[in-house]
């Protein structure tokens, strides 16, 4: 670790055969997991199919005991490569800090948040998670990028 300052760890990334981007991140006072989701490498990755799922495998392992040593989880949104849907042996007793299920999301990714959640509080004995959840909402956004003049030129 460096001295009084932050330790920055690739838990998995996917530059080591598996679908992912965990990092972990420690500091004097607290210590982050950030996106501890893996999935399969797509078919066009150039390795057997074995390997991949061996990859994928000690990808997982890796995030779990990552997790053992974070105080917070970060999930920026839900892709499998960037969350484990709800798994004790990675989010037992850590703040989540989660991507509002609410605002800029898709449908599909909408699924998995309402999955996670649903499986984190019966986790807790609580059955009726829909209750907790807002109804879906269609909103409309202005497009950022004409806000980005120089950008789009580009």
């Amino acid at each position: 670790m460096l001295p009084h300052y932050l330790d920055f760890e690739v838990v998995w990334f996917d530059s080591l055969g598996a679908k992912s981007s965990c990092l972990l991140i420690e500091t004097p006072d607290i210590r982050i997991l950030i996106d501890p989701g893996i999935a399969v490498m797509h078919p066009s990755f150039p390795a057997p199919r074995q390997a991949k799922i061996k990859w994928c495998e000690e990808g997982y392992e890796a995030i779990v005991k990552a997790s053992k040593k974070a105080d917070i989880i970060i999930i920026t949104h839900y892709h499998y490569d960037h969350f484990t849907d709800f798994d004790e042996d990675i989010y037992f007793r850590k703040k989540i800090l989660a991507k509002d299920p609410n605002e800029y999301i898709n449908d599909s990714q909408r699924g998995r948040a309402e999955r996670f959640y649903r499986n984190l509080y019966s986790n807790f004995g609580v059955e009726n998670v829909e209750l907790l959840m807002q109804k879906p909402v269609t909103r409309k956004y202005p497009n950022p990028l004409n806000e980005l003049p120089i950008a789009i030129t580009k």
